[in-house]
């Protein structure tokens, strides 16, 4: 086949179901949001927040995301996103990625430590990343008790997911497509964006409404979307990194298509693409509840992909693809 990847036909397919977002958002706003989730980091002594310049570049767009995408959120709620972002990018960043260099027992312990604070067990005393989250878990108390379960199970996937992830690296293995798929949904940032929706968004879903097919389906597929571009984005900068034992959707197309890069990318673009349409099919379909709360997940949805691909059309997809 070796076809070439057309990035910009998928940035086109992108615009057209999520069109740009014309929006102001208040500098001290996104400023307090940055500032305070520095100190969040620097006050648990995470590792890397010592770091300000790169920390600086981790964690900028996160403030800037979110406030754009919910305008109107409490800023309580905004900072405890945020903050829960920095926390799961810093522990990627110094544990998980670095996995293949420490060694998976390491990476184990770390985690069934994070498992504990989880469960409600006692947190260690020195600050560190198990204390960190049980601050956020702390800050969630005020949410509805289907919200706060949300969370820590988005939590509980996490740690799930960088746990099997570092054990493929180890093993130099790549899994199915179909377990990469299902795994992938836990192991990016965007599923916490997703386990605060709700409370960014100010609204709490009926029960019913949880066990609406489109609805889960959307959830899928705007997940799907920030994690395989991501994949897309990064494929270069993790080969560099991690070689063959990286693990991503083009690498894990290649290895059980048994195809080369050009065609694994293209695979990547046009899943990526397809994934686009159904989002914006759900989208629409859930617009027309009769459910308010369904209303305005839809729209805050809307709203958050079309400031993605933004940062996407900014960015361009290709900037690491392309070496």
């Amino acid at each position: 086949m070796n076809s070439t990847p057309s990035y910009e036909s998928l940035l086109q397919d992108l615009k057209t179901h999520f069109p740009q977002l014309e929006v102001s958002v208040g500098f001290d706003r996104v400023e307090g949001l940055y500032r305070n989730t520095r100190e969040f980091a620097c006050r648990h002594g995470l590792p890397g927040s010592e770091d300000r310049e790169n920390l600086g570049k981790t964690v900028m767009g996160a403030p800037l995301f979110l406030s754009t995408a919910y305008p109107e959120a409490d800023q309580k709620d905004l900072q405890l996103t945020v903050d829960a972002l920095m926390w799961f990018i810093l522990f990627d960043e110094v544990h998980v990625e670095r996995s293949y260099i420490e060694g998976v027992d390491a990476l184990a312990r770390q985690i069934f430590e994070l498992l504990d604070v989880l469960g409600g067990g006692a947190v260690h005393r020195a600050p560190g990343f198990s204390t960190a989250l049980a601050e956020i878990l702390h800050r969630s108390d005020g949410w509805a008790r289907c919200q706060q379960d949300g969370l820590q199970n988005a939590l509980y996937g996490v740690l799930l997911g960088w746990q099997w992830e570092a054990q493929l690296r180890a093993a130099r293995s790549q899994p199915s497509l179909r377990t990469y798929l299902d795994a992938r949904l836990h192991v990016g940032g965007g599923v916490l964006v997703w386990a605060c929706a709700e409370p960014l968004g100010g609204y709490v879903l009926p029960g019913i409404a949880r066990q609406n097919p489109q609805l889960i389906r959307l959830r899928r597929a705007a997940a799907n979307l920030v994690g395989w571009v991501n994949d897309l984005c990064s494929y270069v900068k993790e080969k560099k990194q991690e070689g063959d034992r990286s693990i991503n959707l083009p690498n894990v197309l290649m290895h059980e298509k048994k195809c080369d890069l050009n065609d694994a990318l293209t695979g990547t673009c046009e899943l990526i693409s397809h994934e686009a349409k159904v989002a914006a099919e759900m989208i629409q379909h859930l617009s027309e509840s009769s459910l308010p709360e369904v209303r305005a997940y839809a729209r805050d949805t809307h709203r958050m992909l079309r400031v993605q691909t933004e940062f996407y059309v900014k960015g361009g997809l290709g900037r690491y693809t392309d070496g």
